[in-house]
């Protein structure tokens, strides 16, 4: 199974992403996958008038990733 399979296997998911440039991590739901980019709809970790945007990442950008398997285990910001 490839990377993108797996991460496929993701979408509708919450998933924790962590990258080399600003805002270095975000925390949303996995949108898409295409190839080798992802669709992160951010809900934190960025500024505020970026929650809710769609972030299109290349994975080569990628640092670490994590896709929820369970929900909650990526908390929740208040």
């Amino acid at each position: 199974m490839t990377l993108s399979e797996k991460l496929s296997q993701g979408i509708g998911r919450r998933a924790l992403v962590m990258i080399e440039v600003f805002p270095f991590f975000i925390v949303g739901t996995l949108d898409d996958v295409q190839g080798d980019h992802i669709n992160i709809i951010a809900e934190f970790g960025v500024p505020l008038q970026f929650q809710g945007k769609d972030f299109n990442l290349n994975i080569a950008n990628i640092a670490a990733l994590y896709v929820e398997e369970n929900e909650g285990e990526i908390p929740r910001m208040q």
